[in-house]
């Protein structure tokens, strides 16, 4: 199985922690992409996921995907 998580900020992150901690997914399992890398970047040294390159990597590789975003209008 396969998680990947679009967002790697707030959101993201309390929901990757909480899915890690129930031991749903290893974090070799997780595949993270966010628009800045300084938070992908703090996510894979904090948790030990796996940075995607980008969005359409995270849903190629992933086979669910959360979308951990703010909504836009």
């Amino acid at each position: 199985m396969t998680l990947g998580i679009i967002g790697c900020g707030k959101m993201g992150r309390a929901l990757l922690g909480g899915i890690l901690e129930a031991g749903l997914y290893s974090p070799q399992e997780v595949f993270a992409h966010d628009a800045y890398a300084e938070a992908v970047d703090a996510m894979v040294a904090d948790y030990g996921v796996v940075a995607a390159g980008s969005n359409a990597a995270v849903a190629a590789q992933a086979e669910t995907v959360l979308l951990c975003v703010k909504p836009q209008t």
